[in-house]
């Protein structure tokens, strides 16, 4: 119920469409403005990808999987934009 209560406060139709779903209940056909909704959701969720992209924890991440040099240009790159963004 708390699931449900959070999608419905947060506007998330994909949610609530995929409690729908998992409970068996029929959901309504989709409108134009659940479609415009669903778009929204799922811009939100990319821009948090790509937020969550952008941290230095997800930057570190990978560059650990990167060879020596590689791993320190994209490590110089980020310190130089955190610079530029800071100035």
């Amino acid at each position: 119920m708390r699931h449900a209560t959070k999608a419905k406060n947060s506007d998330d139709l994909v949610t609530m469409l995929d409690i729908c779903d998992t409970l068996d209940i029929n959901s309504p056909p989709l409108s134009a403005e659940h479609i415009k909704i669903i778009e929204n959701n799922i811009k939100k969720k990319e821009e948090g990808i790509n937020r969550l992209k952008n941290s230095d924890p997800w930057v570190y991440g990978n560059a650990v999987d990167m060879d020596d040099t590689k791993a320190l240009e994209v490590i110089e790159k980020r310190v130089l934009n955190l610079y530029k963004k800071n100035k």
